[in-house]
C-alpha cells in the first residue's frame, strides 16, 4: 500500500497533460498502485482508494478507542 512519504515523492501532473492522455495516467495509477498527482486533484485507482478508505476507517477507529480511553483515565483521577 501506498504511504505518505511514497505519495510526496510521486510526478505532480499537469491538467493540461491530463487533458490530452486522461487514460494514460489512469493506466499509470493502476500499474504503480499509487496515485498520480495532478495540480487540481488526485487520481487513484480503486484498489488503491478501497485501501486508503480503509485505513482511513481504522485510523478512525483508533481515535474513539484512544479517546475513550483517556476519558477512563482522565475519570479515575
Amino acid at each position: 500500500m501506498t504511504t505518505s512519504l511514497n505519495m510526496i515523492q510521486n510526478q505532480l501532473v499537469s491538467i493540461s497533460d491530463l487533458k490530452k492522455a486522461p487514460m494514460t495516467f489512469v493506466e499509470k495509477a493502476q500499474k504503480s498502485k499509487d496515485a498520480v498527482y495532478i495540480d487540481v486533484a488526485v487520481l487513484l485507482d480503486t484498489d488503491t482508494y478501497s485501501a486508503f478508505l480503509h485505513q482511513y476507517q481504522e485510523l478512525i477507529e483508533e481515535i474513539t478507542r484512544l479517546n475513550e480511553k483517556l476519558t477512563y483515565i482522565t475519570a479515575e483521577q
